[in-house]
């Protein structure tokens, strides 16, 4: 069955949009692997990403969204479920590339299921002082990426890229904000997102 998209609530796009930068590391990742990247190189951004971005962005998901369906929710629980399996797996003793390769698998399809149901479900039920609340406490900040080891660009455009960079964040600054939706991206030298200059 299809699900139907809805638009989302403008308190809540910039946790989407965190959503969104979490489906960019399992490309990351999976990138890394077809490039023959070392697998310590690859682990040692994703434990920064873990650490940086996604433990925040899941304590603010079960602080402030999820109790707006509740504890008991069925979808609610599912989520909690996959926030516990996706920690073991960051912390995993796992051989590095099974652990990697699992933490690409299960991160991306928890994202698309917290997208395409739960999400939805929760702006639905939230009521106008529930969002205002989410709303304060998130930070709609720019996202800074680790640039430490950018195994995922190819050398020769790494310049380029940040030519490309300075220009998309000069434009989104021009137009207040209104470029991050990712549907609504200027199209750059032909390209629609910041990522297009690196290996697919």
């Amino acid at each position: 069955m299809d699900i139907k998209p809805i638009k989302r609530n403008k308190a809540l796009q910039g946790v989407s949009r965190e959503h969104h930068h979490g489906l960019l590391l399992c490309w990351k990742i999976r990138t890394g692997f077809s490039k023959g990247i070392p697998e310590e190189r690859i682990k040692k951004y994703v434990d920064w990403f873990y650490t940086t971005h996604l433990i925040p962005h899941f304590e603010l998901e079960e602080n402030y969204m999820f109790p707006i369906l509740g504890n008991d929710d069925e979808l609610v629980k599912k989520a909690l479920a996959q926030h516990k399996r996706l920690h073991r797996l960051f912390a995993g003793t796992d051989t590095l590339s099974r652990s990697l390769s699992l933490i690409e698998e299960e991160l991306e399809q928890h994202i698309r299921f917290e997208e395409r149901i739960l999400f939805n479900e929760i702006q639905k039920s939230a009521t106008e002082e529930q969002l205002e609340i989410i709303s304060k406490i998130h930070k709609d900040e720019k996202f800074n990426d680790n640039t430490d080891d950018t195994f995922w660009i190819r050398k020769r455009c790494q310049p380029v890229l940040k030519v490309v960079q300075r220009t998309f964040d000069r434009i989104q600054k021009a137009t207040n904000g209104l470029c991050r939706n990712r549907h609504h991206r200027p199209k750059l030298f032909g390209f629609g997102s910041r990522n297009a200059l690196v290996d697919a």
